[in-house]
This record gives C-alpha cells, structure tokens and sequence, in this order.
C-alpha cells in the first residue's frame, strides 16, 4: 500500500502545479512547543535524512517545518506530506496510520520548483496555494499554508525520497496538537586558553585579532562573546576570572559585553585556580573578580588538585558525555579536543549533528553534548566557523542549552574507578625545591603592596604550562621575586642601608642596596642596573622602577631564549634602569664613597654613580663615549588590577623631562641633562576597543607590557639623570 502511495504521489508531481512563492520569516522563532517529532538518522543520505518536524499556527498561517540532516546548496530531495483532515478523527492517530494514513491531499515539494498539492484523485486543488521557505544554511524547509483552509486537528506523515519511487526516510506519524516529545539534547559549551594577553598587542588580537588563531585570520574572544550574545546561547569561560586576564580585558572594553551575558544568564564564569599555592591564587582571582564585577562562582575551574568549598568543579575526565559525582563534588568533563566536534562554515560537522540528535533520543538522563574547548587553538573564534554553528544551535529548540543554573541540578553518575583515578592525579607537578624556598618567604612577608607584586610574579613565573621551554625560562628569573621580598622587609622597617654585599636574588652574585627611609633601590653589578625603586610614605611603599620581566616574558623570538644566560635568557626583556644599549650586561665594581654608590666597569669604559635625595635618586654618567640608556618605569603596578586602570596613567611634560603614573597617586618625574623620550603601554588605548587593523602602524608602546612605559635618553660622555617621586 504505502508504495502505491509514493507511486501515486510521484505521478501527480507530473500534473499541474500551483505557484510557489518564498516564505518571509517570521519575528517568532520556533519554539519547543512548536516540535512535534524527532527522527533518528537512520538515512545514508544527509539531504534526505528527516530530523525533526513542526507544526504552529503564526498569524493566519500554519506552518509545518521539516529538519533535514543536511541540505546541500543545490537540493537533491524531494519531500512528500501526506495530510488527513477527516472531520471526527481520533487526536491521536490510530497505529495503523503509520503505515496507512487515510490522506486527504499530499504536498509534494520537489527539490527546488514550487510545491503542488493534490487529492487523492491525484488532481490539483487550486483552493490552497502553499508557499515554501528552504533554508541550507540551517538544513530547514518551511511550508506556509493559510490557516483557514485546515481543520483545527490534522495528522500527517513526511516521506524523503532521492531518485528512488521509495522513500529514503519518513516521519512518525504526528497530529497538529500533538504535545512535544518529552526530551531534549542537553548541551554545554565551555572554553580555556580564553584570554592570554601581556601587551596590548596581543590583548587586542586575543580579543578581535585580524590574522591570528588557527587560520591566520579573524579571531577572538569578542566574537565568540557577540555570537553567543547574538543567538543567546549560553557559554562557560573558564580560565577568564585571573588578575592578569581581566586587567587585559579591561583594556580593550570587554568587560561590558561579559556583564551583559552574566544578567541574561548566559554566562559563567567559574572561580580560577591558576598557580601553586591553590589557596592563594584563589583568593587572588576572587578578589580581582569582585574588583572587576564579575561574583564569585560556585564553580571552579583550574589545572590543580579539587579544592574544598565547591560542589561543582572542572576536570579533564576520560570520558566527555556526562558528569559525574565523587565526594559530594559533581565534576563536570572538560570538552573533547576532535575535529568532529569543531564548527566548520557550514554548522557543525555531520557526525556532531547526528551526536547531537542521538542525544535527544537517548534514554540516558545522564548523557550531554560538550563542546568548546582551548578557544586560542580552535575555530570557535572565528567569524565564518562560530557563525553557522551557533545559528544552527539556535535554530534547533530541541537542543537544551545549559546555562550555569541547568548545571547545578543536571543528573550525574557516580564516577567509575578510572574517573576517580583522574580525579585524584589532577594536582599539577609539584613545586621545585628552589620554588619552595620563594613560597615560604612569601608565605611570611608583610602584607604590603611589594608583597603583593611579588606574589603576581611568582604566579607568572610557575604557573602550569604546556610549553617546557616558557617554562625553563620562567626558572631563570624566579630570584628577582626575592628582590620584591626585600623591598617589602624594609617598608616593614625603613631604614638607611648601604651594601655591595647582599645576595638577594640567590645567584651568586651580590647585589648593592642603597636606602634611606623614604627610598629603597636594588642594583645589579652585572650592568650597574638600577633593578627596583620603591619610594614609602604614609600609606605604604610604591614601586617606581623595575624589570621588564617583572610583568612579561617570552616576548622575543624564541630561537634567541637562552636559559644558561639566567636573567639574561630573555633578549626581550630590560633588566632595570639605566640598561645601557652599548653594554647591557658589562661588569660592574661597586663602592660607596661620601654616601654615593658608585659602579665602576670592569674595562674602565664607563662610571655611573647614585646618590639618594630626599625625593628620589640621582644618577650621573662619565663615559668614554656617548650613552642610550632605557628606563622601565612600573609605577604603582598594582593599579592594572582596578577598572579603567589603564586610561588613569598620564605623561606630562615637566621642565627638563616629564612625569608619570597614575592619576590620585604617586608619580616619578625623570629628568635630564639629554634628550629624554618616552614610549608607553597606553599609546594605543583608543585603538584598542575597535578590531585589529593589520594595515594601521600601531604606537612603538602598543608592544609593551602592561602597564609599562619605557623612558629612553640619549646623553654624551658625561650627563646627570634625576629620578624624583612626585607625591599625589
């Protein structure tokens, strides 16, 4: 019988057909209540593989939408729906309808010329004039019909056909009110690697870069943040909530967008555990949260062992398709890294649409879709990749899109032995014994604004990461965090010192101290820097100078690393005050004479001595040639981690030099008996919330780190520099 049916409805294809027109949109998007049926993909063929069908009345229109797996550019389907409309039917169609529908009028629907509706008589009824909207890029057919010309209860049955008289694949029998079917595809989209960012350069290309991320093209976390904003899908950022990231993402006026999604539920971002101590990381990323609006979570998120205080953490779990519990703890999996559940331009790939679908149908409460995963290695950043794969989520009400709430009461199992397993061996490699003697100093130094620098730059410097050599690097410049140490010590008890004879840093090599209550400076005798100064008042001691690598590394070319070279391993880093281009890493004696330090090269070519004011330092030159010199000036660093921190730094022009720092505090003025220039962080800050131009020659400040700026002076044999804190 039912091939009769087909036979019958191909033959009537060939008669007469009515005119077919585009159907516009509607405002409304389709809604779950709209479903009527899921279909499995049972069909070899993609283009007719029937998945879903709908049923609504929209204004004086019924509508009956039909999902395909995939609809090819150029259609190769034909679609058959056969309608029963007798009066005093069942509301529920009787079994044998699924196989002997007692059809009033099929609507035949070829694959690209206008639909025909016919009688069983196969003639044409020119009384309805159906209007079809086909749509590739979300794989949907709309049918339109007025609504006057149905009864209030109908049944009908979709049939997909190819080249054959049978059909590939068809419907469930369904009823105009029939009630949805009672299940949904849960799905939860999470990203890590989010935001990494330690110059404005790249924090405008980790945000809406121009040739970046997989494809060397458009990418970023702003356009993952638009598209989600634009469909309304729910996303999880998981690694955003640390100091360094949101002070980076302030700059380039994301935070806003963030705080939109957080009100409309559509955004979670769990609490970070980024760096050994777990317990003080934490506590570092929830406080730059609260400062940066974003609340504390009842999620956690992080490389290291689980923590107490959360029911809900992160893990990286061998198997990705539901959550877990163990302990009281539900452990969400971290989304699987396969190209098949990439976007590509047109949606998802055909394995994830059918994952998605089996999803549906499962009768595992406990099953969910997971994607997402490292956003600055993958496609979800790009334009063309996230585009069609969020519209097709969207388009799809089946698809149950987790938000942080869903989480918290979503089913989980009890985690199996090898799940336990991971658990318990998530605890990031233990800290070296030369990282152990940093963590007890910081663990007992007073609680001060140097403390507090020196704790951000051990969490930058140990951090988990999965490039060894980032990580050997970090090694060589793990004794300067004793530098900050001892900076804080003296604000605890200011003091005069005058020393050549500390090895602060633990290299070997002594350090020369030069302080008195106000001013605290630390010297380098390989290069006779000036590696930190801090100045202290009523409030507290404030940094003023102090290494690049203080803030960033790994800047330079990676080829020219050279771990052997200790705090010279990084090319790309200014050591302190007064590197000298000729001669960054020279030998230095040092000696103090009439309260003045003076450094004297080992190969007689240069002297620099400095003696304390009662504001500052002065520093004179006697060379045997003309000097360039560079200044990495680090006022008050810690402001980086307060909204709108970066527009609150100011240059200005002063006789003889200029000042910064940030606005309600203390200042350093550099003056100079040379030519003095200045080149900082935030030259490119108006340029920063608009996408990446690769054509625009970005400020030479564009590439520091934040929140540097670095002072270059260019003197002659003999010249005198003046370093002054300027009080608020």
């Amino acid at each position: 019988m039912l091939r009769r049916i087909i036979f019958l409805m191909l033959a009537g294809s060939l008669l007469a057909a009515c005119t077919g027109q585009r159907l516009e949109s509607s405002d409304r998007p389709w809604a779950y209540a709209d479903l009527r049926a899921l279909d499995p993909s049972d069909d070899p063929n993609p283009s007719s593989d029937i998945t879903a069908v709908y049923a609504r009345e929209i204004g004086s229109d019924l509508q009956i939408r039909i999902d395909l797996l995939d609809i090819p550019p150029t259609p190769d389907y034909t679609l058959d729906l056969l309608l029963d409309t007798r009066p005093g039917g069942s509301t529920v169609c009787p079994l044998q309808c699924t196989t002997t529908l007692q059809w009033d009028f099929d609507i035949h629907i070829p694959a690209e010329d206008p639909p025909s509706i016919f009688k069983p008589n196969l003639k044409p009824n020119p009384k309805l004039t159906p209007r079809v909207m086909r749509d590739p890029a979300l794989d949907t057919l709309t049918l339109s019909l007025p609504r006057n010309s149905l009864p209030a209860h109908f049944c009908f049955q979709v049939f997909a056909l190819s080249n054959n008289t049978w059909p590939d694949d068809q419907s469930a029998v369904v009823c105009s009110d029939d009630p949805p079917p009672q299940t949904r595809a849960p799905l939860f989209l999470a990203f890590y690697d989010t935001f990494e960012a330690q110059t404005p350069a790249q924090a405008l290309r980790a945000w809406d870069g121009a040739h970046t991320g997989p494809l060397g093209a458009r990418h970023g976390l702003g356009i993952l943040v638009e598209a989600a904003a634009r469909y309304q899908i729910p996303i999880a950022l998981l690694d955003l909530k640390t100091p360094a990231r949101l002070s980076a993402l302030d700059t380039v006026g994301g935070t806003g967008g963030l705080h939109d999604l957080l009100a409309a539920d559509l955004l979670l971002t769990p609490d970070v555990v980024y760096a050994h101590p777990a317990d003080v990381s934490l506590a570092f990323s929830r406080q730059s949260a609260l400062d940066f609006g974003f609340p504390t979570s009842l999620f956690l998120y992080g490389a290291l062992a689980p923590q107490s205080g959360y029911r809900f953490q992160f893990a990286s779990l061998p198997q990705t398709d539901h959550l877990v519990r163990a302990a009281g703890i539900t452990y969400i999996p971290l989304p699987p890294s396969s190209p098949e559940t990439l976007p590509t331009p047109d949606g998802p790939t055909l394995a994830l649409r059918r994952q998605i679908l089996q999803a549906a149908l499962s009768q595992d409460p406990t099953q969910v879709v997971l994607l997402g995963g490292d956003l600055a290695q993958s496609v979800w950043g790009s334009p063309d990749y996230i585009e069609p794969m969020l519209a097709y989520l969207a388009a799809r009400p089946w698809v149950w899109l987790l938000n942080r709430d869903d989480l918290q009461t979503f089913p989980a199992r009890q985690a199996s032995q090898a799940e336990l397993l991971t658990i318990h061996s998530r605890s990031a490699a233990q800290l070296t014994d030369a990282q152990q003697k940093v963590l007890s100093k910081l663990r007992n130094s007073p609680a001060n604004a140097a403390t507090s620098s020196a704790w951000s730059m051990f969490f930058a410097l140990t951090a988990p990461t999965s490039d060894p050599a980032l990580a050997d690097l970090g090694s060589q410049y793990l004794g300067q965090v004793n530098l900050l140490l001892a900076a804080s010590q003296w604000a605890a008890k200011p003091g005069p010192i005058a020393t050549c004879e500390a090895d602060l840093d633990g290299d070997g090599r002594s350090e020369c101290i030069l302080a008195s209550d106000r001013i605290y400076a630390i010297f380098d005798l390989q290069g006779a820097h000036l590696d930190f100064l801090f100045a202290r008042d009523q409030s507290g001691i404030h940094q003023m100078i102090g290494p690049s690598s203080q803030l960033a590394l790994g800047l330079s070319d990676q080829s020219q690393w050279n771990p052997k070279l200790g705090v010279a391993s990084d090319p790309g880093v200014t050591p302190g005050a007064f590197t000298d281009r000729d001669d960054p890493w020279g030998a230095y004696t040092g000696k103090f004479k009439d309260k003045r330090l003076i450094l004297t090269a080992q190969n007689g070519t240069r002297v620099k001595s400095f003696e304390l004011t009662g504001t500052g330092l002065r520093t004179t030159y006697q060379s045997k040639s003309a000097v360039t010199t560079q200044i990495p000036l680090i006022v008050e660093p810690q402001t980086r981690f307060r909204p709108g921190w970066a527009g609150s730094y100011r240059s200005q022009a002063i006789a003889g030099g200029f000042s910064w720092g940030p606005q309600n505090s203390l200042k350093l003025a550099v003056l100079a008996e040379a030519p003095v220039s200045i080149r900082s962080f935030n030259e490119s800050l108006t340029w920063l919330t608009q996408p990446e131009d690769p054509d625009f020659a970005y400020p030479a400040g564009h590439y520091l780190p934040f929140p540097l700026a670095m002072v270059q002076i260019s003197g002659p044999d003999k010249f005198t520099i003046q370093l002054d804190v300027i009080q608020k």
